[in-house]
């Protein structure tokens, strides 16, 4: 679908348009536009406030293949990769396993299998729910299909967010996904896995789409990348030596749709996916990690919801769904409607933040550790999150310590020890929170007929679409111009309740030992070398011609703007030149190590971070780097940024002098797959390029961004000694490797050399 398309039917999905509406307790929507002035809107004083318990996720329930399944038999087939494992099931319609010129050989050594490909069919659907009690609303999800033993399909319940994912490494899965929205809305779905290792066909392709009606099937191998030794110039496989410490743990699933990523994954679709693997068991078993079920999945998203109760202007499901429950006896006030602005270009904010799709659950727990999987899925709401006791009377509160043991996809080696958790759109952060530290004397006043409440809160108050830096009360907007992100520290006097955690110690409670710490190894993290001969590569995110860039150029999904060899390891530098914006930077396919950072927080504290064997001007002499500090002031700021934290050990977490920003943000001992870029800020990572050809892309996560266009498309290719070098240009993506059409290659039209990178 073209944007005039787009732009003609989002109206009937996420806008009122043009149109007045009233209710009584409604709040008129002030000057930003995220929820456009004409409207009217709900403010957090209208819902009521931990009435709502928290919703338990459905988990899908993978099923052996069928033969009636007939695996690649749908538009746009199957990966080629799958053939590597069933050569004789080639399709008459499908795309060759290996296409000439493509692969030098079958390479089913390539990806391991423990056992046979399992399958879950979901459905990307339209359907009504109650976000706020009393008020019904149109949304996009996920629902898992059942069917009966002979194919007949049994039932569909959709959901926001979507069923979450359960599977084991090396255990391969098949996910067939159908598009059933409602094809008046002329939607189409592209579903990427966040921090998978898969191949480019099951990635999730921004121009990869599934038109109405038609289904694709998503082969993950949920596999990790064999280990690879460098030998001369050419990095060469380890047969059957698996890369385990890539094992990823909290990844999800988005849409990633070209134009209408930002629509899509505002109205709902996205989900959790969690790969198990025997570390984890171990872990578990050891009682380091928490019980399954002491496991809590909280998804973070902000929607700004707009009332109606004129019957003539709600949507017709809407309208269907309001008079059936009318006459059920409900009391039902009219629609709230998500409000989407498609000519907001700095980023949709909401002012009501939901979390598993709920305004302000409550979950009730034990003094005890829970393991908290969180996710960022806003579109451009940042979050610093804090845990709060509040005092039952006094309304005083304190601050909560807690072990931060995973960011991204993956698990620390080990745990650090924490006050705050910042997460930038797409980020997860895995908490190992005790809940029984609330049990010792001094927090003896904090309890109430055996009760404790904890509040999970944001004390990052952001207004502005292009990042943290506007807190939402008056005294701050007053005092501090837009665009002052690096002088505005958090606003902990005006913070964001999310969710409320009723801790409940009733009868004699023994105190479990706490196994967690940070001298427990989790998952071993092995630091890539920087090879001698490594490739440098600069990526500038900037504003441009009215909408977002990388060097100088819009998004074309024709075009590889980088073409690397596969089996080798590049230095990447992600700059940040768009002024006052923040970009969070999501590379596919592998994880990334951060070697250099030169950056400042929300509160204005700059950070600088540099590993010992990294020499920025040896390998980047003949580049464009711009650095701020000379080689003795970055080896005095690193040292004193590390202090820090070393310091705040030693001062109550109550100290709000002592409060730092969160370490992890940017860290040279962990993965990433997600850079937070804020104002001016550098980073510099190595990226590997291993198993799968592309192409793939990379994006800056504020998704209004990435729909207008701040996206590249990388395309890793295995070459052979004869091969002309075309690592420098930028080429058209290949034929035989694009799976646009139903049942051929899409062929791009060529694109000049130039803006080389």
């Amino acid at each position: 679908m073209d944007r005039r398309s787009f732009l003609r039917s989002v109206g009937q999905v996420g806008t009122v348009a043009g149109a007045a509406v009233a209710a009584p307790a409604a709040t008129q929507a002030e000057g930003y536009r995220r929820c456009a002035d004409p409207h009217l809107k709900f403010v957090a004083e209208q819902v009521t406030k931990w009435a709502q318990e928290l919703r338990d996720l459905n988990y899908v329930q993978p099923r052996e293949v069928r033969a009636t399944d007939h695996i690649g038999a749908v538009e746009q087939g199957v990966a080629p990769e799958w053939y590597w494992f069933h050569p004789d099931q080639s399709q008459p319609h499908q795309h060759p396993p290996l296409a000439p010129g493509a692969a030098r050989s079958p390479r089913p050594q390539h990806i391991r299998r423990d056992a046979d490909e399992q399958i879950v069919e979901l459905a990307a659907c339209d359907f009504v729910t109650q976000i706020i009690p009393g008020w019904v609303t149109h949304v996009l999800g996920y629902g898992e299909v059942h069917r009966s033993a002979d194919g007949k399909e049994l039932s569909c319940q959709p959901q926001t967010p979507g069923p979450a994912f359960n599977v084991r490494l090396f255990h391969p899965l098949i996910v067939r996904v159908h598009n059933r929205i409602d094809p008046h809305l002329h939607l189409e779905v592209s579903v990427h896995q966040h921090g998978g290792h898969i191949p480019a066909h099951s990635d999730g392709h921004p121009n990869f789409l599934i038109l109405p009606g038609e289904r694709r099937d998503y082969f993950y191998p949920n596999s990790v990348p064999l280990q690879a030794d460098l030998q001369g110039n050419q990095w060469v496989p380890r047969d059957g030596e698996w890369d385990t410490n890539e094992t990823q743990s909290t990844m999800w699933y988005h849409d990633h749709a070209e134009d209408i990523t930002a629509h899509n994954a505002l109205m709902g679709l996205g989900g959790l996916y969690f790969l198990r693997d025997s570390r984890e068991d171990e872990l578990r078993q050891q009682g380091i990690l928490p019980a399954l079920d002491h496991e809590i999945p909280l998804v973070l998203k902000d929607v700004c919801l707009q009332p109606i109760t004129d019957e003539s202007l709600m949507l017709c499901k809407v309208r269907d769904e309001v008079e059936k429950l009318k006459k059920a006896g409900e009391s039902i006030h009219g629609e709230a409607r998500i409000h989407f602005d498609p000519f907001d270009h700095n980023g949709t904010l909401g002012n009501l933040v939901l979390v598993n799709g709920q305004a302000y659950p409550f979950k009730a727990v034990r003094p005890e550790a829970y393991w908290l999987r969180l996710l960022n899925a806003s579109l451009a709401r940042f979050y610093n999150l804090e845990f709060w006791a509040v005092h039952p009377t006094t309304l005083k509160h304190r601050r909560l310590t807690f072990l931060r043991f995973g960011r991204d996809s993956w698990m620390f080696q080990h745990a650090i020890s924490q006050t705050s958790v910042f997460l930038s759109m797409a980020n997860r952060g895995d908490v190992y929170l005790d809940f029984a530290q609330c049990l010792a004397e001094d927090w003896k006043e904090y309890w109430q007929d055996d009760q404790l409440q904890v509040l999970m809160v944001s004390t990052l108050n952001q207004k502005d679409g292009r990042g943290p830096g506007h807190g939402d009360n008056e005294a701050t907007a007053t005092e501090l111009p837009r665009g002052a992100a690096n002088e505005l520290p958090e606003d902990r006097t005006d913070s964001l309740p999310l969710i409320q955690f009723r801790v409940q110690r009733g009868g004699e409670v023994v105190p479990q030992p706490t196994h967690m710490t940070e001298q427990v190894e989790l998952r071993p993290h092995e630091q890539l070398a920087i090879p001698e001969n490594v490739r440098v590569r600069e990526f500038n995110f900037e504003r441009g011609r009215g909408a977002w860039q990388i060097n100088h150029r819009f998004y074309d999904s024709c075009t590889a703007n980088v073409v690397h060899d596969l089996w080798s390891t590049e230095l990447w530098i992600l700059r940040n030149r768009s002024g006052g914006w923040w970009h969070p930077i999501h590379i596919h396919l592998e994880s990334q190590q951060q070697i250099y950072v030169q950056a400042r927080n929300q509160r204005g504290e700059r950070i600088v971070l540099k590993r010992p064997d990294y020499d920025v001007h040896r390998f980047c002499r003949d580049r464009n780097i711009q650095l701020e500090l000379s080689a003795e002031e970055i080896e005095t700021a690193d040292e004193k940024w590390k202090s820090s934290f070393a310091e705040m050990q030693n001062h109550s977490s109550d100290d709000p002098d002592k409060l730092k920003f969160d370490q992890t943000v940017w860290n040279l001992e962990i993965k990433h797959d997600t850079h937070v870029l804020g104002p001016n800020t550098e980073v510099h990572l190595l990226m590997r390029f291993r198993t799968f050809e592309g192409p793939f892309v990379f994006h800056c996560h504020n998704l209004n961004h990435e729909d207008m266009r701040m996206m590249y498309q990388m395309d890793p290719r295995e070459r052979t000694q004869s091969d002309v070098s075309v690592a420098d240009e930028e080429l058209r993506v290949r034929g035989s490797h694009w799976y646009f059409a139903s049942n051929a290659p899409h062929h791009c039209h060529e694109e000049p050399s130039g803006g080389a990178v």
